[in-house]
């Protein structure tokens, strides 16, 4: 998952680390079975995490704006 969704590899050069550097045959229809049954175990911690986010009193987000034809927006 790390090397698929954070990293952003496509799950060939995923595929092809596996075998190279570990030995480990994974294909590509099971990197995509991990990273579903992540997301749907995941589902009730990010539920938990917006409702304790839309209590809390700051996020603590980056609210940082771009510049547009010089004027932050």
């Amino acid at each position: 998952m790390y090397l698929s969704q954070f990293q952003l590899l496509p799950y060939e050069h995923v595929c092809d680390q596996f075998r190279d550097q570990m030995g480990i045959p994974v294909s590509a229809s099971s990197l995509f079975n991990f990273n579903r049954e992540a997301y749907e175990r995941l589902d009730d911690f990010e539920q938990g995490e917006k409702a304790q986010l839309a209590m809390a009193a700051v996020a603590h987000a980056d609210e940082t704006g771009i510049n547009i034809d010089g004027r932050r927006r």
